[in-house]
């Protein structure tokens, strides 16, 4: 996996999602409340991190 695909999985908010439930379910076992509050902000960073580059691509960073 180069450094663009990798960008691409992390800024995804889809691919942020499937991440983040096998994380908390699979290797952690956490909680579901927990679960759903740090996929809300896995969510959130996710957007953020997509609109960023979305910005750097428009401005050519």
């Amino acid at each position: 996996m180069n450094l663009e695909s990798l960008m691409t999985f992390l800024c995804h908010p889809f691919s942020s999602k499937i991440a983040l439930v096998k994380y908390c379910f699979i290797e952690k076992n956490h909680l579901l409340l927990k679960c759903i509050f740090d996929l809300s902000k896995c969510l959130q960073l996710s957007i953020a991190k997509y609109e960023y580059s979305l910005f750097c691509q428009t401005v050519k960073l």
